[in-house]
């Protein structure tokens, strides 16, 4: 009896978990990242430790973002990626794109790639750029959006021509950083590249570089680590990951200090050794939005500028989180 009674409640167990199984949404986007990775690591000068590993941020929640995580401790100046330069997608038209000022020929490799999709040699990168969700800038919102983003800044060009006050060159002085913000695709990939509006797989392309690529290259692996700058008032070191180019060879990122167990692997994508400009030219939180999307996480830099200033001269200040927690999965 006792034996019948068992069996029927493991009978009835194993129908409940696997309804469980079956009702876990397959995440798609989190297994083209492990192909990215698998994809890198079997190429000839190829690198990806297996002291890392991706998830979501909450497992099994599609809401939630994709982070990279330490599965084991990790010493300070271990290589956790290297990205062989002929995984790498570049421009073309290299020359070009330096006369014209932005990386045309970079959109049009990627653009092409996606178009191939599983037929690629980047196959598992050009897969995971499909999947990623359409419209992630300003400059892709909607007309309604937008003017709610310039009303936002202060920038509202029917209000500015009513205004009794200012002329435009002071009411421009007046607004909120940053310059741009719901104009880049028209102005680089409409403008500088003359692309065709009804190639909405090119246009994608062209959304995909302007956060992802690094001067002028793609590089897939490395572009999977999420950005986090150190929150030095409550001594906090975020930013674990550093990074270095050897043109023609491969790409590599490395711990920038030692990483425990269960840390996120966070790089920066404006407080870097390689970030240039971005460091020293006012590039905070109002442009990562602009440029990736995204606002930033506790800490952020916020950079104003004045019509009486030098159009490089800034003034930048840290917002910080008083109730900051360790590095951990959990932020």
């Amino acid at each position: 009896m006792r034996t019948a009674i068992f069996a029927s409640l493991l009978s009835l167990w194993l129908q409940n978990a696997s309804i469980a199984i079956a009702a876990t949404p397959e995440d798609t986007h989190l297994e083209s990242v492990k192909e990215i990775f698998e994809w890198v690591n079997a190429a000839s000068d190829g690198f990806v430790t297996k002291k890392q590993d991706v998830r979501r941020m909450e497992e099994h929640n599609l809401d939630t973002p994709l982070i990279i995580y330490a599965t084991e401790d990790i010493q300070k100046g271990e290589l956790l990626v290297q990205t062989p330069w002929s995984h790498i997608l570049h421009s073309k038209t290299l020359e070009k794109d330096d006369q014209d000022g932005w990386f045309c020929g970079t959109a049009h490799t990627l653009g092409r790639e996606m178009k191939k999709g599983r037929d690629s040699f980047y196959a598992p990168y050009a897969v995971y750029i499909n999947d990623e969700p359409d419209n992630q800038l300003p400059s892709q919102y909607s007309d309604k959006a937008k003017e709610l983003l310039w009303s936002v800044i202060g920038w509202d060009p029917d209000e500015v021509n009513r205004s009794p006050v200012f002329d435009r060159k002071d009411a421009s002085s007046q607004r909120i950083m940053p310059n741009g913000i719901a104009d880049r695709m028209d102005l680089f990939w409409y403008g500088t590249c003359k692309a065709d509006r009804k190639d909405k797989i090119m246009a994608k392309a062209a959304s995909m570089v302007m956060p992802r690529a690094d001067d002028h290259i793609l590089i897939p692996a490395y572009d999977a680590f999420n950005h986090r700058n150190n929150d030095k008032h409550n001594g906090y070191e975020y930013m674990n990951a550093r990074t270095k180019t050897t043109q023609d060879k491969y790409h590599q990122t490395f711990a920038l200090r030692d990483i425990k167990k269960g840390e996120q692997i966070f790089i920066s994508y404006n407080m870097c050794a390689q970030c240039g400009g971005r460091a020293d030219y006012g590039f905070g939180t109002a442009e990562m939005f602009r440029e990736y999307g995204f606002v930033e996480w506790f800490p952020q830099r916020w950079c104003v500028t004045s019509s009486f200033m030098e159009y490089s001269d800034h003034i930048c200040f840290m917002v910080v989180d008083y109730h900051s927690l360790p590095p951990t999965l959990t932020q």
